[in-house]
Parts: C-alpha cells; structure tokens; sequence
C-alpha cells in the first residue's frame, strides 16, 4: 500500500509541476523570439509568415523584473502592453495584457514573489496562410522591467486548467497516506528488541 500511495504522490507531482513545465517550455516549435521595450515607446514588433500547417499558432509575452525590483512608491506593481495582431490590413485582435507583481508583506521586500510571468496573448486557430503583423508597446508607467520578450510557437499546446490542482489534490492525498502508512504500526508487534535471559547464577 505504501508504494501505491508514493506511485499516486509522484503522479500528482507531475501533473501539478511537470505538465505546467512541458506545456510552457516544451510544446510545439518556436518559430521566433523577439526583444520588447521595457518603457513606454512605439509599437513595434514582426511581421511572420505563417501557414494552415502551423496551427495552432500561440503567441506569448514573457515579463522579468530585475534582481532588485523595490516596489513603486505610488499605484500598484503592474506592467501594462497593448498588443495588436494584423492579417494583411484587417485587425485580427487588439488587446491590452496586464501582469501583475506581487511582493511579499515585508515593507523591506526587494523582488515579487513571482519575479518572471508568461501569459498566453493569443491562440490562432485555425491559421489563414499569410503575412501576420504584431505589434507590442508598454502602456504607463509602473514596476520597472529587466526585459520583455514576444514569443511565437507552432503546434501550441493550451494547458488544461483543471491538471494542475488535480496534481495537487494527489500529491497531498498521496503524501499523507505514505506518511500515515509508515508511521502506523503492526499489530501484535513490539517495537522494542527481545531481551536476551541468562540461565543460571
């Protein structure tokens, strides 16, 4: 029973690290990286040539504060990117993406607690063949930036929302059943080494 329920933690632990780590790093084929500005400034950004065969196509953007990144004095830790998307003259999307960097309670705080975000702008699915504009621009001022990067990856995986706390729930489940397991005790056995009885004087 106690291998059963370590195989069960383990599980969970892929589910809820392993497929979020595989998802984010490992899935489909990048098809480029690019530099954004970390201040307001221009839109700018590629214009790719995509095809049918690429989708889904996902396109992402990274944000990293530096390794010493006090909080803003005024207004919250935010950066804010308005992001285009254009197929040949038409607006595919349009749409301003948001991170949020929270600190820890201490006021002496010199880093969030999740220092770099990646979110997924946009999923096309499925892909007309042609010319794809996407431009990028920081909006505002707010907590400063080390770096900024789009990403654009072929055969996109979207992560299943529901993998990551279901991992969870069996890592727990899983853990405290090999830990109650171990602790509890046969019965009819004594912990305790049989004394050895000398015979005689």
């Amino acid at each position: 029973m106690r291998l059963i329920a370590l195989l069960v933690a383990i599980a969970g632990a892929l589910m809820a690290f392993g497929y979020t780590a595989w998802v984010d790093l490992g899935s489909g084929a990048e098809i480029g990286r690019y530099s954004v500005a970390t201040v307001p400034a221009a839109p700018s950004g590629p214009t790719l040539t995509l095809s049918g065969a690429d989708a889904p196509v996902g396109i992402y953007l990274t944000a990293s504060v530096p390794d010493i990144a006090e909080k803003p004095a005024e207004g919250p830790a935010t950066a804010m990117y308005e992001f285009v998307v254009r197929r040949g003259g038409e607006v595919l999307e349009q749409k301003d993406v948001s991170f949020r960097f929270t600190y820890p309670a201490n006021d002496k705080a010199l880093k969030p607690s999740q220092p770099r975000q990646k979110q997924l702008v946009l999923l096309i699915d499925p892909v007309d063949s042609g010319p794809y504009g996407i431009t990028v621009a920081r909006k505002g001022e707010g907590v400063r930036l080390e770096s900024a990067v789009l990403s654009v990856r072929r055969k996109a995986v979207v992560a299943d929302e529901r993998i990551a706390p279901a991992g969870f729930l069996l890592l727990v489940i899983g853990g405290v059943a090999f830990i109650v397991m171990r602790r509890r005790k046969k019965p009819g056995t004594d912990p305790r080494p049989p004394r050895s009885h000398k015979w005689g004087r």
